[in-house]
This record gives structure tokens, sequence and C-alpha cells, in this order.
């Protein structure tokens, strides 16, 4: 009985240490075993919200200045390309590994929220950076399914 007990403990402890190693949390591994589509496409998404920030860098554009009226309240763009990142991130492997019966309801939701935000974040851009933002709009019309 003792020794069932110890062998889970390092058991755990072992998964615990790849885990750290690889820099994933429990439900980021559960979203990469069970829907690798899904894993990859945010994994996509961060780093298109990544190449979005260093574009509006190399531009100089304070993206924490400017301001996006989406559904009737402003916020600084950077909150929104951060919300982007952080529901591919976090929330998104969180709602896939939890047992919720509407989880993908609500995924679907989540990004087509960010995706009305980043559309309406595009417009308030300057000129020259709104292309900048094509490939991340793109990459949000293209989520996985369930299934996938």
């Amino acid at each position: 009985m003792m020794l069932k007990s110890v062998i889970r403990f390092f058991t755990a402890l072992r998964w615990a240490l790849v885990l750290t190693a690889r820099g994933e949390t429990p439900w980021q591994a559960a979203l990469r075993l069970r829907h690798p589509a899904l894993a990859a496409w945010c994994l996509e998404s961060i780093r298109q919200t990544d190449m979005f920030l260093a574009a509006a860098k190399a531009a100089q554009v304070d993206l924490a200045a400017l301001p996006v009226r989406v559904e009737g309240r402003g916020r600084p763009a950077s909150v929104i390309i951060s919300g982007v990142r952080y529901h591919a991130e976090h929330e998104y492997p969180y709602l896939v590994g939890g047992a919720d019966p509407h989880r993908w309801l609500t995924l679907q939701a989540l990004n087509l929220n960010d995706r009305f935000a980043v559309s309406r974040m595009r417009e308030a851009l300057p000129p020259p950076l709104q292309p900048a933002v094509d490939p991340l709009l793109d990459h949000l019309d293209r989520l996985p399914g369930e299934t996938a």
C-alpha cells in the first residue's frame, strides 16, 4: 500500500518535471496530445500576435495609446492584441481540457470576439501598419473544429 503511494508520487513528480522543462501547463499538454490541430493553431496565434507586435514596434506605433472602439467601449489596441495572445496561450487549452459540454462553443465565441476586436483594431491603426494585422485576421478565421 505504501509502495503504491510512493510510486504514484514519483510518477507525478516526473510528469511535473517534464512539463516544467517544456514550459507547459497540464492543460497545454493535454491540448497538445488530444487535439494537435488546435494546439498548432494556438501556437500559430501566439506567433502571429508576436509578429504584429514586432511590426508595431518597428513602425514606432504605441498600441497602448491607440484607442479602439469595440462594442461601445474604448480599449487600447495593446489590450486587444494581448487578449488574443492570452486566449491562445491559456484560455483555449483550459477550455478544451475541461468537462464542460459547451467548451467548443465557448472557444468559438471567444475566437469570434477576438476576430471582431482585431478587425476593429485594424480600422484604428495607421494605414502603413494595417496590412501587418491581416495575417492574424486570416488565421483567426481558420479555427479548427472539434474533430480536427
